[in-house]
C-alpha cells in the first residue's frame, strides 16, 4: 500500500518540482544602466545643486519603481526639487505615476511608482540640492562628493560627471574609484568633466576640490562646527570619567588595607600529595562550600540532599512524565532531629515550609526552588561555617563591601547611561564615558572581592585540602585514578558538591555501579542508567564554585529598481 501511494504521489511531487523550476526564471529580474550622469553646480553659498540622469535597461522580469537614497551625513540637510520620468515631471506622492520623498534614518529615499514594463529602457531625473557639503579645514575649502550611489546592485556601462565651481581650484582635481574599469578627469578653468565606464556592482566615484580657504564659505558648515564643538567638550569628559574611576579606585583600594590576608606560611600545603580521601570527617556540602572559598552554590545544596537520602531522611524515585520522559520525585520520610540548619534550609526550600512525612517534590522544581531562593541556604550554610570557627567574620565583612560596592556600581552605571544618552545628541559620545567608568568600578569591586577570602586560617588549610581532593576525584573520572571507595555509597556526595556532577554520571554508567538503597529506579528500567541520569539531573549546579570630524566625501547612497 505504501509503495502504492509512492507511485501516486511522485507525478504530484514531479509536476511541484517543475512549476517551480518553470517559475524561478520568471521570476528572476535582471536590469542595469546604460548610464548615470550627475551635473553638479556649486551656489555661492556652498550649496550643491545637483541633478542626477539614470538610464536603467530592465531586460528581464516586471519593474515597478525605482529608488534614489541620499546619506545625510557630512551635511546640512537635502532637499528634493523635482523627479522626471521619459522626460515628464512626476508629482509627489505615493500612488503609482508619483514620486514619493521621505527622510530614512540618515537618508532621503526618493522613489518613482510606475505601471509594471519589462524589456524597455526608462530615463529618470532627480533633481535635489544639498547644504553643507563643503567643509573648512586649516588652509582650504574642501569639497568631497561621491557623484555616483555607492550602493547599487547593477552594472553602470558609463557616467559623466560636470562639476561647475564659482572660481578655479588651486590644485588639480583627486579622483578615487572603486570597481570601475576606466576613468579620466579634466579639469577646465572652473568646469571639471570625470568620465566613466564599467561601473561593476557597489562602485563608485569621489570627486574632491580644494579652494583657497574663505572663497566657497564663510564659515564651517553646521554638521562641521558641531563636530568641533564635540571635540572640544570631548576633553572636559575623558578628565571627569577618569577622575571619577581614579577616585573610586582609591576607594576601593583603601578599603584593601583593612583586609588580614592569610599568612604566606599557609603555602606550604601546596607542596602535600593529592588527597586520595576525604581529608576529614566533613559533610559534603561543607566541603563544597569551603572549596569554593566559603560561597554556597546550588551544587552544594543538592548534595545536602544527597546526604540526607543517605541516611533516611528523604527518598528519591524515578517516575515517568505524561510524554515518557524520564523524572525523579523527592519524598521525605521519617523527622529527626538531627538535621543540620542548612540541611533543613533546603528541605524547607523544595517543600515550601515544614514537610510531613510523605510530602512530595520533583526534582526539577526542586532546583527551581532552590535557584530562586538561592539566598536562604547560603546564610545558614554561612552560619554553619562560622559555628564551625572557618569564617573570619572581619574578612568577610571586606569581602561583603566589595560584593555590595559592585552592585550598587552596577546600578549607578545603568542608570547613569540615560542622562548620558540624553547629551550624545549635543557632545557626541563622549558623554558614555562615565557611566562606563562606574561600570568599570563594578568590575574592578568583583575583581578585588575575588582577591578575598571569608575563610579563617584553618579554614583556608582545610579547603586547600578539599581541592587537592577534588583533584583526585577528577582524575577517578577520568580513568587516571583508581576509586578508593565504593563510589556511589560514600564518593559520590562529594563529587557533586565539588563540581564534577557530570563527569562522575558518565563515570557510574561506565562502571556499572549499583545504585545506592534510597535511590529507587522503576520496576523492569535499568538502574545502571536511571541512577547516573539523576545525577547528571540534579547534582549539576549553577556554577563551578571551586575556582577563585575629518575627512571622507558626502554623497553616494543606494540606487535600485524593483
Amino acid at each position: 500500500m505504501i509503495g502504492h501511494m509512492r507511485n501516486r504521489c511522485s507525478p504530484l511531487v514531479l509536476a511541484t518540482l517543475l512549476a517551480l523550476l518553470a517559475a524561478a526564471p520568471a521570476a528572476a529580474k535582471s536590469y542595469s544602466a546604460d548610464r548615470f550622469d550627475s551635473v553638479i553646480r556649486v551656489l555661492a553659498d556652498g550649496t550643491l545643486d545637483v541633478t542626477e540622469t539614470v538610464v536603467f535597461r530592465f531586460e528581464d522580469g516586471t519593474f515597478t519603481e525605482v529608488f534614489r537614497e541620499i546619506p545625510l551625513r557630512r551635511t546640512d540637510g537635502v532637499e528634493v526639487v523635482l523627479a522626471e520620468l521619459q522626460g515628464r515631471r512626476l508629482p509627489f506622492g505615493t500612488e503609482r505615476g508619483t514620486v514619493e520623498v521621505r527622510e530614512r534614518g540618515s537618508r532621503v529615499r526618493v522613489v518613482w511608482r510606475f505601471g509594471p514594463v519589462e524589456g524597455v529602457t526608462r530615463e529618470f531625473v532627480l533633481n535635489y540640492r544639498v547644504r553643507g557639503v563643503v567643509r573648512r579645514e586649516e588652509t582650504a575649502d574642501v569639497l568631497a562628493w561621491r557623484a555616483t550611489p555607492g550602493e547599487h546592485r547593477y552594472v553602470i556601462r558609463s557616467s559623466r560627471i560636470e562639476l561647475g565651481v564659482p572660481v578655479a581650484p588651486e590644485a588639480p582635481p583627486l579622483l578615487r574609484s572603486r570597481k570601475v574599469g576606466a576613468s579620466n578627469v579634466v579639469l577646465d578653468g572652473n568646469r571639471v568633466q570625470v568620465t566613466a565606464t564599467d561601473i561593476r556592482e557597489n562602485g563608485w566615484i569621489d570627486v574632491a576640490l580644494s579652494f583657497p580657504r574663505g572663497v566657497l564659505i564663510e564659515s564651517p558648515p553646521a554638521w562641521q562646527q558641531h563636530a568641533l564643538d564635540v571635540s572640544a567638550q570631548s576633553a572636559m569628559w575623558i578628565v571627569g570619567a577618569a577622575v571619577f574611576a581614579l577616585a573610586g579606585f582609591i576607594l576601593l583600594f583603601a578599603w584593601r588595607q583593612g583586609y588580614d590576608a592569610p599568612p604566606r606560611d599557609l603555602e606550604w600545603t601546596r607542596g602535600e600529595s593529592l588527597q586520595t580521601a576525604p581529608p576529614e570527617a566533613a559533610s559534603a556540602a561543607v566541603a563544597g562550600a569551603l572549596a569554593a572559598n566559603g560561597r554556597a552554590t546550588l551544587e552544594h545544596a543538592m548534595a545536602a540532599l544527597f546526604g540526607l537520602a543517605e541516611r533516611g531522611e528523604i527518598d528519591i524515585a524515578e517516575t515517568r512524565g505524561m510524554l515518557g520522559q524520564r523524572d525523579f520525585r523527592i519524598t521525605r520520610r521519617r523527622v529527626s532531629g538531627s538535621i543540620r540548619e542548612y540541611e533543613q534550609a533546603v528541605l524547607d526550600v523544595i517543600f515550601k515550609g515544614p514537610a510531613t512525612e510523605g510530602s512530595t517534590v520533583g526534582l526539577s522544581q526542586a532546583r527551581s526552588r532552590l535557584g530562586m531562593r538561592a539566598g536562604t541556604f547560603s546564610r545558614a550554610m554561612t552560619r554553619e561555617l562560622l559555628h564551625a570557627g572557618l569564617i573570619d567574620e572581619s574578612r568577610k565583612a571586606v569581602r561583603d563591601r566589595y560584593n555590595r560596592a559592585a552592585i550598587w556600581f552596577l546600578i549607578l552605571g545603568v542608570i547613569a547611561f540615560a542622562p548620558a544618552g540624553l547629551l550624545v545628541g549635543r557632545d557626541g559620545g563622549w558623554p558614555m564615558l562615565i557611566p562606563a567608568s562606574v561600570l568599570l568600578l563594578a568590575l574592578l569591586s568583583v575583581i578585588f572581592a575575588a582577591t578575598i577570602t571569608p575563610l579563617t586560617n584553618e579554614g583556608v588549610r582545610r579547603a586547600h585540602r578539599w581541592r587537592e581532593y577534588r583533584k583526585h576525584l577528577d582524575s577517578v573520572a577520568r580513568g587516571k585514578r583508581v576509586a578508593t571507595d565504593d563510589p556511589a555509597q560514600v564518593t559520590l556526595a562529594f563529587a557533586v558538591a565539588l563540581g564534577l556532577a557530570s563527569a562522575w554520571s558518565k563515570f557510574l554508567k561506565q562502571r556499572g555501579s549499583a545504585a545506592p538503597a534510597w535511590f529507587h529506579a522503576l520496576p523492569g528500567t535499568d538502574h545502571h542508567a536511571a541512577f547516573p541520569a539523576f545525577i547528571a539531573t540534579g547534582g549539576a549546579g549553577a556554577g563551578g564554585g571551586v575556582h577563585g570630524g575629518g575627512g571622507g566625501s558626502a554623497g553616494g547612497g543606494a540606487s535600485g529598481a524593483h
